[in-house]
């Protein structure tokens, strides 16, 4: 095999592998931010002083003054202000806020404040000037992630939730547990139901869809339920991969193009076309 056949290989290879690399490394990063927040929260800082950031959130929440909601995409939603950079010090855990866990699409992903570009990249983000997400009556925390992302899993599979399902969120060493009551698709300026509803402790996850166009978005709106210590115990000891099925197809197309080079389809000789057309 000469020099470009080979070089050809290598660089074949490396295209159809590098969304794989690419997501596992960054699903793998996800994961241990958000499994750091919830080890950090219960190794550095004893049950009072996690009490009193969670009673600091609620009295933020309780202070929080009812405005309109704006896409979470937008990058107005982050101003550069004073009540914005006081915003920042509430939850606060080495840059971390929270992280929130999804069973059924295998999702655990750190939280953190705000939701322009760079911390989109990272992780979810928490909308700003929604409620923070320690629970409590009249509180609605919006959090939100991208899909479609070539690096990256985050909320791809959050179509695939349905009335009933369980979503989790684990802030200041609490774990906060929510279902799903509905889901909508909405147009981006279309905020109505991410406003505090009454009487009620909601959690609502948002991404962009249909995938890839990216036109409108997917609300999924949870209450929060009670939990119990054994379930608890139980979230903490799922392990989730950070292998997606669609992989699998890069793989195989990297497999067959290097066979391919390596051992190309054999061309009959003159001879053996003339025995073979008698």
């Amino acid at each position: 095999m000469n020099v470009a056949a080979i070089l050809c290989v290598i660089l074949g290879v490396v295209v159809m592998a590098y969304p794989v690399v690419a997501t596992l490394i960054m699903n793998q990063s996800q994961l241990v931010a958000a499994q750091k927040v919830q080890e950090l929260n219960k190794s550095v800082y004893s049950p009072e002083q996690r009490k009193e950031f969670i009673e600091r959130a609620k009295s933020y929440n309780d202070q929080l003054v009812s405005g309109p909601i704006l896409d979470p995409f937008l990058e107005k939603v982050a101003p550069n202000t004073k009540l914005y950079q006081d915003y920042l010090t509430y939850l606060n855990f080495d840059g971390i806020m929270a992280s929130v866990v999804i069973p059924k699409i295998e999702v655990n992903l750190p939280i953190y404040h705000g939701t322009d570009d760079e911390t989109l990249s990272k992780g979810a983000g928490h909308l700003f000037g929604s409620s923070l997400p320690v629970g409590g009556i009249n509180t609605h925390s919006v959090i939100t992630a991208h899909s479609g992302l070539g690096t990256a899993t985050m909320f791809d599979n959050l179509p695939k939730l349905q009335k009933g399902d369980d979503i989790f969120i684990n802030v200041a060493g609490e774990t906060l547990k929510y279902q799903v009551t509905s889901t909508e698709v909405v147009i981006p300026t279309d905020t109505k139901s991410l406003n505090v509803q009454n009487g009620r402790d909601m959690v609502t996850l948002i991404t962009c869809t249909p995938y890839g166009i990216n036109t409108h978005r997917l609300l999924v709106h949870a209450d929060r339920q009670p939990i119990s210590q054994q379930e608890t115990k139980e979230l903490q000891e799922v392990q989730y991969s950070v292998w997606q099925n669609w992989m699998i197809i890069p793989i195989i197309l990297s497999i067959w193009f290097i066979w391919l080079v390596l051992f190309p389809p054999r061309k009959r000789s003159g001879k053996e076309g003339a025995k073979h057309r008698r």
